[in-house]
């Protein structure tokens, strides 16, 4: 194989040449003008760029580490799919959760222990629901299987790290009681009282927490009867709430907000819901664990219990089709199971 710097009109380039296969071109986005000092800088640049590409075909050649691309890091490597996949898959959109975790580490330095690291952020602070935090952590898997059959690292060190488990929904979905014990039980002091008042406003809207984030007072409308018109961060999907007595309630301003104010601050709150929640469930008696999708499936499975029609509710979380809204449905069925094991047990006495 051959690489040669070319020219045309002004651009280099790359010419890739291996006999049997089809010319390869890469532009560099170096041009020439008229200055010949900076068009001799330029043609430097550009073989130095050849240089570091026949090593890159060398070391792919005899099966050994890319020496050049192995040093970059994993979120710019994740960066190169996201340019080259024509359509979204689950490492673009969980890209901004590998940068806020994993910053400048390069792929050489994650191994097992940082994967765990990355597992535990997804399930504790990044506000996502398991199922999601499920998939993100996959999304790493393949993201360093690509890397490894790529040789840019020897193996995938994720692979032995256990991922995250999705629960039954009927687990993590809070009973009006449990509601009502939390809403007497609040957390004192900022921003553990605002990370209650978003919760139990999600409990009766099913806003995700992205979208709790993004809650500003021009998506509520007050008249004629209260409701959101939000555009859901994560899909993009535009829906309405209506806001029942409770939910108004949290939030009722008088009309002193300015229209693009946040609803709630949740700032002070980020990455550290985990703990607030914790404390929050010891301080009004709750066992089941917390999270911010905790909120949202209680108010699927409690609008489900109230007889609500498991299209409308698919309307009012987002979903894209009745089929994500159906996980709900099992979750109520299996309580109305549970309601009728508790009767006590009636024998009939037989005929003597």
């Amino acid at each position: 194989m051959s690489i040669h710097v070319r020219s045309k009109r002004g651009h280099l380039y790359l010419d890739h040449y291996e006999p049997g296969q089809p010319r390869r071109w890469e532009a560099l986005d170096l041009h020439l003008g008229l200055d010949p000092a900076t068009n001799k800088e330029a043609w430097r640049l550009a073989d130095a760029i050849r240089l570091k590409r026949e090593m890159q075909e060398l070391a792919r050649r005899e099966g050994i580490l890319d020496p050049i691309a192995g040093k970059m890091t994993l979120v710019a490597f994740a960066r190169s799919i996201e340019v080259s996949e024509l359509k979204r898959s689950t490492i673009t959109v969980s890209l901004p959760f590998l940068e806020r975790h994993f910053k400048d580490m390069r792929l050489l330095s994650i191994d097992a222990k940082a994967a765990e690291r990355y597992r535990d952020f997804l399930i504790t602070d990044s506000g996502l629901a398991p199922g999601t935090g499920h998939i993100y952590f996959q999304a790493l898997k393949t993201l360093l299987t690509r890397a490894a059959r790529d040789k840019l690292i020897t193996s995938n060190p994720a692979l032995v790290v256990r991922g995250i488990k999705v629960p039954d929904s009927s687990k993590v979905a809070l009973t009006a009681a449990d509601v009502a014990a939390l809403a007497s039980r609040p957390l004192a002091g900022l921003p553990g009282a605002e990370v209650c008042r978003a919760f139990l406003f999600a409990c009766s809207t099913g806003l995700r927490v992205s979208d709790l984030r993004a809650l500003t007072w021009r998506a509520i409308e007050r008249l004629p009867t209260p409701r959101i018109s939000i555009v859901q961060t994560k899909t993009g999907h535009a829906v309405q709430v209506p806001l029942n007595a409770s939910a108004w309630r949290l939030i009722d301003d008088k009309g002193i907000h300015k229209p693009g104010e946040l609803v709630f601050n949740l700032e002070g709150a980020e990455g550290s819901s985990f703990f607030f929640f914790r404390r929050w469930e010891k301080l009004a008696g709750i066992e089941k664990h917390l999270s911010w999708h905790v909120a949202r499936h209680t108010f699927a499975v409690q609008s489900l219990e109230a007889g609500t029609d498991v299209y409308t509710v698919s309307k009012l979380l987002g979903h894209s089709s009745v089929t994500q809204t159906q996980t709900y449905a099992r979750a109520t069925d299996s309580m109305r199971q549970k309601a009728v094991d508790s009767l006590p047990e009636v024998s009939m006495a037989k005929k003597a």
